[in-house]
């Protein structure tokens, strides 16, 4: 993430001396509550090198307490009521960790925070409306995954729920 140091300084946005995990995270959704502009680049500016043994690479309970603290800040500034599940759920989104979700209970959840969202129109609409679409296609893939075997010299696809049809398997 590159983002240009002028815009931090004049929005009074630093790091927080306060977290140990997950300040990069927190600032930049600060950022993004005072409208930066962000952008995806398709070339490579810079390589990051991830080590053994790296906090980072770690999934541990203190970066996900990490998260849940900055989830529960911007939920705060939007506007919205939530409760622990909610923070759950939404670390649950972000590690695109489906299991036992239902898609309407995803659907709702985004439907919540767009409306908490219209009130104080702290992140963009078009952005939080981009990401839904982002996560309910990613759950649509990860529920309909194809479980892919080969039987003697039949190849066989089980796809959820328990429809089983004989397909090609490219190696």
């Amino acid at each position: 993430m590159m983002l240009r140091r002028k815009f931090f300084i004049e929005n009074n946005l630093f790091y927080s001396e306060m977290l140990n995990f997950g300040e990069d995270y927190a600032l930049w959704a600060n950022a993004m509550c005072k409208k930066a502009k962000m952008a995806n680049m398709k070339e490579v500016l810079m390589v990051y090198t991830r080590r053994k043994g790296q906090l980072s690479k770690q999934n541990n309970q203190k970066q996900e307490d990490a998260l849940k603290v900055v989830y529960k800040s911007i939920l705060t500034k939007i506007g919205m009521k939530f409760s622990d599940k909610d923070v759950d759920m939404q670390l649950q989104i972000y590690k695109q960790n489906f299991k036992g979700m239902k898609r309407d209970d995803l659907s709702f959840w985004f439907y919540r925070l767009i409306e908490a969202n219209k009130k104080s129109m702290i992140l963009p609409e078009n952005e939080l409306i981009k990401y839904r679409d982002y996560v309910l296609d990613r759950y649509e893939k990860i529920d309909k995954r194809l479980f892919k075997m080969k039987i003697g010299h039949k190849n066989f696809c089980i796809q959820k729920p328990f429809k089983i049809v004989i397909c090609k398997i490219h190696n």
